[in-house]
């Protein structure tokens, strides 16, 4: 057993990853993988992502007012663009 929970080495791991992953869902402890007493990686529990939370309400002073009579799909005319961009 050490800081990062318990510990196996590569020789003796016999286990497949299905066991290991239960193993830290069930105790919420990372597993340490040793090769020849070297730590290799470390498994650990996903972190909790937290619920994604409601937008708020649209603020109905921030609203598009058209004036009466505007397209705004319509072609820009050539006296509506600056003289330096004709």
């Amino acid at each position: 057993m050490t800081d990062h929970g318990t510990y196996i080495t590569v020789e003796e791991d016999e286990a497949d990853i299905a066991t290991l992953l239960g193993f830290i869902r069930e105790r919420g402890q990372p597993i340490r993988i040793v090769s020849h007493g070297a730590p290799v990686a470390d498994l650990s529990p996903a972190a909790v992502i937290p619920a994604r939370q409601a937008l708020p309400a649209p603020d109905p002073t921030h609203r598009v007012v058209m004036l009466e009579g505007y397209n705004p799909t319509e072609c820009a005319t050539d006296d509506e663009w600056p003289e330096e961009a004709r």
